[in-house]
């Protein structure tokens, strides 16, 4: 891995220590307070701003000032816009892949299995072999309308088609 990830903090008597946190592995980390000789090529830095350092594993140091704005991502928001880009967007599902995600949302939700089998047999009548997101929405519609499905399993179906087809 080799980042390494250091602050500054002042201490009682305005004193100054070093905190490295080191990514090891993707499985294991470091945390310590440096000692002084460590310590020494931070906090003896005309930059009086110094508090966060980053390095890289090119042994590059990017200083990071604290502002009263966040300057490192949300851990939570990065992955789901990390989740989000890493997929293939689709512009359609075929009928093959709706009927599997049915069946699958099926299995993990026991409470909708006949209502999603249901939809399955509707599915099995249409003449379409690939559904866009306007052709679902025709379907939803009519879902809602004959109350085949609540807008939770509707929900759950969207969520289901994203996650294994990218369907947007």
């Amino acid at each position: 891995m080799g980042w390494e990830f250091y602050q500054v903090a002042k201490e009682a008597y305005s004193t100054q220590a070093v905190y490295l946190f080191k990514m090891i592995n993707s499985d294991e980390f470091e945390v310590r307070r440096l000692d002084l000789q460590e310590s020494s090529k931070f906090i003896n830095s005309d930059d009086a701003d110094l508090q966060y350092l980053i390095k890289t594993p090119a042994n590059t140091f990017y200083n990071l000032n604290r502002k009263n704005i966040f300057t490192l991502p949300n851990a939570e928001l990065f992955g789901d816009i990390n989740e989000m880009i890493s997929h293939q967007n689709c512009s359609s599902v075929t009928k093959a892949e709706l009927k599997r995600a049915l069946n699958d949302l099926s299995k993990s939700y026991p409470n909708y299995r006949t209502k999603y089998q249901n939809l399955i047999s509707i599915i099995n009548k249409r003449e379409l072999n690939s559904f866009n997101i306007n052709d679902l929405k025709d379907e939803f519609n009519f879902i809602k309308k004959n109350e085949i499905l609540s807008p939770i399993a509707i929900n759950l179906l969207l969520d289901e088609l994203y996650e294994q087809y990218g369907l947007v």
